[in-house]
């Protein structure tokens, strides 16, 4: 007769790992030693993968120089909008490939625009002029009007910085820098410009004067003058921006009809002692007064 021995075994060691799920799973010693493995390698850096590069990173290392569009503007070939358009419509070609968005240029090469070649290494130069009445503030006009490129010399990429209606006379800046240009003209920048005005109804009153700084609604929004002083005749004000006829509209809105307007200065260049039609080169010191 056999007896059923009913003493507990000594328990055993588990070989399982418990998991979150309360189920047991079986260590794969391969496994582990690949683990173990892999964390001696990471401690002394060995055959560790380089991380992936991005593709803008990779990019740009690869590209250097400018992108088109700004040096084409810098040399005073157009704004940026405009000429982002032409390459584009594929009209621009650098070293005879057509040119795409957000190809970059170091300045040696041969670029055409619109069947023309650009001389690229051009001088900056920006100069003065007192532009006369009756004539346009552009580098063309279609019905050949006189304009205040035929006051000034033939300068690769000169064009006028801004605009001044072509009845009103004094202060223009004509360039070839595009980067003075959009600091000139962009309002967010809000350089001060300083106007005589004559008006038919002679000196403006205080209370018109006092309408002018607080701000007149127009079509296009609010203008305000940032100084408007009565004198003989009319008065003297600035603007910190340069809308189309904002003056004229903001003075007939007070029913003061301008019979002439005279640009005195930018920031702190002014005419000083130029005559009609006449115009000079900017100095350093001429710089330093437009504050850029």
């Amino acid at each position: 007769m056999s007896v059923k021995n009913n003493a507990p075994k000594p328990a055993r060691r588990p070989s399982k790992d418990l998991t979150k799920s309360g189920r047991f799973e079986r260590k794969s010693p391969q496994k582990g030693r690949a683990t173990k493995f892999k964390a001696h390698s990471q401690a002394f850096g060995v055959n560790q993968p380089k991380p992936k590069q991005s593709q803008e990173s990779a990019g740009q290392d690869l590209q250097e120089g400018e992108r088109l569009q700004k040096y084409l503007a810098n040399l005073g070939i157009g704004s940026r909008r405009k000429i982002e358009a032409l390459i584009s419509e594929g009209k621009i070609k650098v070293d005879g490939r057509t040119a795409v968005l957000g190809m970059k240029v170091k300045g040696h090469e041969e670029i055409v625009v619109d069947g023309k070649e650009i001389m690229t290494s051009i001088e900056k130069v920006t100069l003065m002029l007192y532009k006369p009445v009756g004539v346009i503030s552009t580098v063309k006009d279609s019905h050949n009007r006189p304009t205040v490129m035929d006051y000034v010399p033939k300068i690769a990429g000169l064009h006028p910085v801004g605009r001044l209606d072509s009845d009103s006379e004094g202060l223009l800046l004509l360039s070839n820098d595009g980067d003075l240009t959009l600091k000139l003209t962009h309002p967010r920048y809000g350089h001060q410009k300083e106007y005589r005005v004559w008006c038919a109804e002679g000196s403006l009153s205080p209370e018109a004067l006092a309408m002018l700084r607080a701000g007149i609604e127009l079509e296009d929004g609010l203008a305000k003058a940032l100084k408007a002083v009565a004198v003989p005749e009319g008065a003297v004000i600035s603007l910190g921006d340069g809308r189309k006829r904002q003056l004229r509209r903001m003075l007939e809105h007070l029913n003061y009809t301008i019979t002439r307007l005279k640009r005195l200065r930018i920031n702190h260049l002014d005419l000083g002692d130029l005559q009609e039609g006449e115009y000079r080169y900017l100095k350093a010191e001429d710089f330093r007064k437009l504050k850029l």
